[in-house]
């Protein structure tokens, strides 16, 4: 659930929820509607016999884009829109569900643990059992009425070391009222996949020492699959692609961004796609 679907906190009170702060593009003619989620609550963790293990927060501080265009019929910001809300809703769901920790509708301020005697060791002092928190963020890197390119970023501490860190990119044609993928940059039929794993590995390779990575760490988060790079930016004739952490290298590592000259793939770049056009403009 990681890669599907990035972590900070406040005090103990609610702050703004589902705030709506609108900007406009000066240049692009849509309207960018930011939604804003920051809640917490403290959790509070005791045994059968009411002594105080442990207690810690758990919190949400969200930021989204809702996009609108005031002058203009542009149906599949409808679409787009619904598809960052289905995004945001479905990883709200894995964190209040399966990861222990909460949701918008929730009204507490407060949860109470009663753990068993077995599990007070567990918990005893402990406050990285309890504390659970979310960040998302999101950049816009390109927007317009052709075309809007989204980078989120996702942050969540679930216990343990360290928290998890991701990226999920979204590509939206709204000509065409639909997503696009790192396929769509590409003749058909060409073997992009075996170009980009071949090209990712030989730069993460050359780098392999400074990111404490191996043959076959890099290997794996390279090999020809389209899921490998579903997190790509195409800019100023340049194919960017980012490996979350875990991906090619170590947590400690942090992310890594491959650059690919759109010029190495001349021979099987679409001249007639749109994130070709797109990769032309500065």
């Amino acid at each position: 659930m990681r890669k599907y679907l990035f972590v900070l906190i406040l005090c103990v009170c609610w702050a703004c929820t589902g705030e709506k702060n609108t900007s406009e593009s000066s240049s692009q003619n849509i309207v960018v509607e930011e939604v804003s989620i920051k809640k917490s609550k403290k959790r509070i963790v005791i045994s059968t016999k009411k002594e105080l293990l442990t207690e810690g927060e758990i919190g949400l501080e969200i930021l989204y884009p809702q996009f609108k265009s005031p002058t203009s019929e542009l149906p599949a910001l409808t679409t787009l829109n619904a598809s960052i809300k289905t995004l945001i809703d479905s990883t709200l769901i894995v964190f209040k569900d399966k990861e222990q920790g909460i949701n918008t509708e929730d009204a507490n301020l407060t949860d109470t643990m009663s753990v068993s005697d077995a599990d007070i060791s567990l918990y005893k002092n402990s406050p990285a059992m309890v504390v659970r928190n979310l960040s998302i963020n999101y950049q816009i890197h390109h927007q317009n009425t052709d075309y809007i390119e989204i980078e989120f970023g996702f942050n969540k501490f679930t216990g343990g070391a360290h928290g998890i860190l991701y990226t999920v990119m979204l590509h939206y044609d709204l000509k065409s009222n639909k997503n696009l993928i790192l396929k769509d940059l590409f003749v058909a039929n060409s073997d992009y996949l075996g170009t980009i794993s071949k090209l990712s590995a030989e730069d993460l390779m050359a780098r392999s020492a400074e990111i404490s990575s191996d043959t076959s760490f890099i290997n794996n988060g390279t090999a020809p699959k389209e899921e490998n790079f579903k997190n790509f930016s195409v800019k100023n004739d340049t194919l960017k692609l980012i490996f979350d952490p875990y991906d090619v290298a170590p947590y400690a590592a942090g992310p890594q961004l491959v650059k690919i000259p759109i010029a190495k793939l001349d021979n099987i770049v679409d001249k007639n796609s749109l994130l070709f056009n797109i990769s032309k403009q500065k």
